[in-house]
């Protein structure tokens, strides 16, 4: 995709969709490179376009890598913050997760206090039961990080 990112499902309730994708890929599943920054603008462009106007938007960024593919002249790392920056302009939290040993916890930290949201690192090198359990606890302080929002009835899908 000359975009530098795919987007697999737009924004919905089909959460069995998701559940299928995400366990159907692996590390480099597309390629050897990770476009953060591609993935980041793909992200914002598809809830400012699809989101509910009045829903709290939160995106959550996880990779295992580096950034070192970018789409403009700048650096790769420096493409993902440029984009970030978008994102926090657009209003947009960004929650980010490190997986494994290769990621690249600064940029991933950066890219979280550019936008005020926060950054969780899921280390490599421990028993699988072990990761699952840490990411799922930072997806559950993820999921507890959003506010309450109460709406009237015609806002509500």
């Amino acid at each position: 995709d000359n975009t530098g990112a795919l987007l697999e499902a737009e924004l919905g309730t089909s959460y069995s969709t998701i559940k299928t994708i995400s366990r159907q890929r692996q590390a480099g599943h597309y390629d050897q490179y990770t476009n953060i920054g591609a993935g980041i603008r793909k992200g914002r462009l598809q809830m400012l376009a699809n989101a509910r106007p009045s829903a709290v938007k939160v995106m959550v960024l996880m990779t295992d890598g580096i950034a070192n593919r970018t789409l403009t002249s700048a650096s790769p790392s420096q493409f993902a913050l440029n984009e970030a920056q978008l994102t926090a302009d657009a209003g947009i939290k960004i929650m980010t997760v490190s997986v494994g040993v290769g990621a690249d916890t600064n940029l991933m930290q950066q890219i979280a206090d550019l936008s005020g949201g926060k950054h969780f690192n899921v280390p490599g090198g421990i028993p699988v039961a072990e990761y699952e359990a840490q990411l799922k606890d930072a997806f559950g302080q993820i999921a507890a990080d959003r506010p309450l929002k109460l709406i009237r009835e015609e806002e509500a899908p």
